[in-house]
């Protein structure tokens, strides 16, 4: 039997991590947002420097290597789509630069869900997160965050970042810049 009282205070508690982690969401949303319009800036104006600051330090220079490379796979992904289709097979889906992507899409609208849980190890369940850029009104927009990854290029390009109080947020992917990890996203299908 519960004594007198124990129901409000184990009420009062429950609302408080409510609102903590509501507020940690919306703090984390906010940092985001602003980490957004930088790579938006940074990958509309080929200022590789504002993007490494949000490569992981292990990666710095080996992903400064190849941006400066103007015909490595990396630089045409993000730069150049002309580029990017001389590296694919010939039965590639047209895919876009992200750079193209962003000209050809200036109203595109950012959409943010976050996809850590407890067994990443990460300090908050708001450590890792999807950002994407999708055509209002697109499937991607409809549909996120299980929208076709297939489309991407065409109606969304995504980009994965991971936090930690050492070194904010950083892109998650291996690849240094901008896509994110395989083992992240989820079956392109899955609806």
């Amino acid at each position: 039997m519960l004594r007198r009282g124990a129901i409000p205070l184990v009420l009062a508690i429950v609302f408080s991590a409510m609102t903590y982690a509501a507020d940690d969401e919306a703090r984390h949303t906010a940092e985001l947002e602003l980490v957004a319009a930088t790579i938006w800036r940074a990958i509309t104006t080929r200022d590789t420097e504002a993007l490494l600051r949000h490569v992981r330090p292990d990666l710095v220079d080996e992903v400064r290597r190849q941006l400066a490379m103007p015909h490595s796979g990396l630089s045409c992904a993000l730069f150049d789509t002309d580029c990017l289709q001389a590296r694919l097979p010939q039965n590639a889906i047209v895919r876009t630069s992200v750079a193209e992507f962003f000209r050809s899409q200036p109203n595109a609208r950012l959409r943010i869900t976050f996809l850590a849980e407890a067994m990443f190890g990460l300090e908050s369940p708001f450590d890792l997160a999807m950002l994407a850029w999708v055509v209002p009104g697109s499937e991607a927009d409809e549909n996120f965050p299980r929208h076709d990854l297939r489309r991407w290029g065409v109606d969304h390009v995504n980009t994965c970042l991971i936090h930690t109080s050492t070194t904010g947020w950083r892109f998650q992917s291996g690849a240094g810049v901008f896509f994110c990890g395989g083992s992240l996203l989820w079956n392109p299908d899955a609806r």
